[in-house]
């Protein structure tokens, strides 16, 4: 994992032949396994080979955002942003805010960040899509998979450290 840290850090074809290989779905599996959010080192380093992936990289986020997000009718079984939304936090445990955790609850955000950002130099809007639609388009899907109400509890419901709260995308 560490290596493909590593690779990825800004090299845009490697991110894309990474992501090519099934990237979005085993990272996603190992998030899982681990237990979202409150899985340990693991989780934080799938997180960032994640945002490697997507970050200034227009490709790998349309890829992850039309064949994950708006197509999901038709590919159920890839549903990239309903499983970033399962890694945040949910009501047990809301209030406990280990460090890992909360580096964890960063690192997710900062992913949700990179799909919806408009004015981000790395964002499908700036990119791909110039217009204002296609930025509703987006927000519209993250609103749909229940993201945002993720976001909006993070931020308010589950008293998160100062660090988390800060991390919620301004959208």
């Amino acid at each position: 994992m560490l290596v493909l840290i590593g690779l990825t850090d800004g090299n845009p074809e490697i991110q894309k032949l990474v992501a090519f290989e099934n990237a979005f779905e085993l990272l996603f599996g190992i998030i899982e396994q681990e237990g979202g959010v409150d899985g340990g080192i693991v989780v934080q380093d799938c997180l960032q080979l994640l945002g490697n992936l997507l970050r200034y990289n227009s490709s790998n986020q349309v890829r992850f955002l039309w064949l994950y997000v708006l197509m999901q009718n038709y590919f159920r079984e890839t549903r990239g942003v309903p499983r970033l939304v399962g890694v945040f936090p949910s009501g047990d445990n809301a209030g406990h805010w280990p460090s890992q955790r909360a580096s964890n609850s960063i690192l997710a955000l900062a992913v949700t960040r990179i799909l919806i950002s408009k004015g981000g130099a790395g964002t499908i809007s700036n990119q791909v899509y110039h217009s204002p639609e296609a930025q509703n388009d987006r927000k519209e899907a993250l609103a749909q998979s229940g993201a945002l109400n993720k976001m909006i509890d993070l931020a308010i419901s589950f008293d998160p450290p100062s660090t988390v709260s800060a991390a919620v995308p301004h959208l």
